[in-house]
């Protein structure tokens, strides 16, 4: 647990199961804000498993979680054409952050 005592924010994929995983993984520092965004998503198959729930639904059953940077109400990632797109995104985005 010494590796999460500097944690300033966590940053957890939409989809139910990373927010659980990281909410659980998290459950002793309450201190520290969870954010879920699109661009931290794993790559989406079309599987049901992969398609995130509506925005509204996260929003009410995981309110520790902010949901703020989240566009759109349903899940436009699962559509093949623009997992590339987001991938590179968030490769730009956590490039920028280690900066």
């Amino acid at each position: 647990m010494a590796a999460l005592s500097s944690l300033q924010l966590a940053v957890v994929s939409t989809l139910s199961r990373a927010i659980q995983t990281g909410l659980l993984a998290l459950e002793k520092r309450s201190d520290v804000p969870v954010v879920g965004i699109e661009l931290s998503r794993e790559y989406c198959e079309h599987y049901p498993c992969n398609r995130r729930r509506r925005k509204s639904h996260l929003v009410s059953t995981f309110p520790t979680v902010s949901f703020d940077e989240v566009e759109y109400e349903s899940d436009p990632v699962y559509d093949h054409d623009r997992v590339y797109i987001y991938c590179r995104f968030f490769f730009l985005f956590s490039s920028d952050s280690i900066d």
